[in-house]
């Protein structure tokens, strides 16, 4: 490698790691994917498929554990492991998510990604290897660094974003749509990922994690956030483009109204339509409001509507939705002690079935109170 390549590889690592970092997330089932697609094909934004850096990072490190490595192994054998989790994990397979697809890109990313472990000016190794990361990406797509003005991750649970905030000091974008759809649309993927077509605690403690995480952070995080309501952007989609670019600092394009990953059109997701990815674009007038409502009320019965206005009273007065029932104290009261027993279902009970269920009641309890703690105490990745 010539001296001037050599200080122009340098150059684009040390300029990919000082352009502003946004973080898209969610409040859990509201579309996150589908404003990711849009964001895709934008000229300025450096932007991977959504792999999701912390949870991948959580489990990488579960990873080299079980083969009796450490996060501190050389810098060659770290971006063998990456670049071997990556193509054989089964979570970058979708087609949101895969970014390497040939053994010519896994050659090149694992050896782009090692010279940026090298070479990048960073003590922090959680940054070295996210900016490494997101810079073997950009090399093995020829992903003009210099010219880009922001990255965009995608982390799809929010319970995470502490660590953002903490150690990168970013922004962040996030999706939110109707409590009770989103609620429902996670009650029925649950049902058919699972055999017996019932829905397991961890599923539905997740769940209510991701919406107790993201709420807490936003109000301790106004400031630093941009929602992207899911119903205002099926109204008028150009407009809040426009609005999420100006947040963004870059211009609007007519990408932003296109449905791409890597380039490539991407045609959504539903649990109404689908078990995954759409094969076929979704029927017009599916997001229209009084569509969605036919839907989520198809799933959830009035005691279970109840129950979800109650416990999500506060997130229901902030970004304005209507609730379907008055409520008092009594139905707050009831609707907070019968959560802790809805949907308590597991598949095998390693102990006694009655201590397992307390221990979910306790685990259920913190995650209502103490979201965050609850997502560094309890497996959630």
């Amino acid at each position: 490698m010539t001296k001037s390549k050599l200080e122009k590889k340098i150059l684009e690592i040390n300029t990919l790691r000082n352009k502003p970092l946004f973080v898209l997330t969610t409040f859990g089932h509201n579309g996150v994917d589908w404003l990711h697609s849009l964001l895709d094909s934008h000229k300025d934004i450096v932007l991977m498929p959504a792999f999701s850096f912390f949870r991948t990072f959580q489990r990488f490190k579960i990873y080299i554990k079980s083969k009796n490595q450490s996060i501190f192994m050389s810098k060659k054998i770290l971006s063998i492991s990456l670049t071997e989790y990556f193509t054989t994990h089964p979570a970058y397979k979708t087609k949101r998510r895969r970014f390497i697809f040939t053994n010519r890109q896994k050659n090149y990313f694992r050896k782009e990604l090692e010279f940026s472990l090298k070479n990048l000016d960073e003590k922090n190794l959680t940054k070295k290897i996210f900016f490494s990361i997101h810079y073997a990406f950009c090399k093995i797509y020829k992903i003009k660094i210099l010219n880009k003005k922001i990255i965009i991750v995608q982390e799809h649970v929010p319970w995470f974003c502490d660590d953002y905030k903490r150690i990168f000091k970013t922004k962040f974008i996030f999706v939110m749509r109707d409590p009770r759809a989103a609620f429902a649309g996670g009650i029925l993927r649950m049902r058919n990922s699972n055999l017996d077509l019932k829905i397991n605690s961890l599923q539905f403690d997740r769940m209510l994690l991701y919406w107790f995480s993201a709420f807490q952070f936003f109000l301790k995080n106004k400031q630093l956030i941009k929602i992207m309501k899911n119903e205002t952007m099926h109204k008028n989609l150009y407009r809040e483009m426009k609005k999420l670019c100006n947040f963004l600092n870059i211009k609007y394009s007519n990408t932003c109204l296109k449905q791409t990953f890597l380039n490539q059109e991407w045609l959504g997701e539903s649990a109404y339509l689908a078990k995954d990815e759409l094969k076929e674009k979704y029927p017009k007038n599916f997001y229209k409001v009084s569509e969605v409502k036919k839907r989520w009320k198809s799933i959830l019965d009035q005691k279970n509507t109840l129950i979800f206005e109650n416990i999500l009273s506060k997130i229901f007065k902030s970004f304005k939705y209507k609730a379907l029932n008055h409520h008092n104290l009594q139905d707050y009261f009831f609707s907070h002690l019968k959560i802790l027993f809805l949907y308590q279902h597991q598949q095998k009970y390693f102990l006694s079935k009655y201590l397992i269920i307390l221990r979910n009641v306790a685990r259920r309890f913190l995650i209502l109170k103490f979201p965050f703690f609850a997502a560094k105490f309890f497996n959630f990745s």
